[in-house]
């Protein structure tokens, strides 16, 4: 699933805003040429934020610590594309940019 970095950044950071100390997750659900981004907390709402992105296969949502993803994000430029490899809501999700650079990130169950 490629990404652009800037964006994806932005929204993330957008809809860990009603995030509280006690679920700190963003749910991101791919779907075709969606990824939705969505957090919650019992005393804060909800958010929900859409982000275009170039994915066309089955319907996968998987939870993150949103400041796991921001701070590898930040460390980026702002204007590259990176992948993400996902296999299912349970499995390590692996982003990368190039060859050179590989994140993992467990997802919250």
């Amino acid at each position: 699933i490629p990404i652009v970095i800037a964006p994806f950044l932005t929204a993330i950071r957008q809809a860990a805003i009603m995030m509280d100390d006690e679920t700190k997750r963003v749910t991101f659900a791919f779907s075709k040429n969606k990824l939705t981004l969505q957090a919650h907390g019992k005393d804060t709402g909800r958010s929900r934020v859409e982000l275009p992105v170039d994915y066309d296969g089955k319907a996968i949502s998987v939870s993150f610590n949103p400041a796991f993803v921001i701070e590898m994000l930040r460390a980026l430029d702002a204007g590259a594309a990176l992948s993400l490899e996902l296999v299912d809501s349970a499995t390590v999700g692996v982003f990368r940019l190039g060859e050179e650079y590989s994140y993992l990130v467990m997802p919250l169950t």
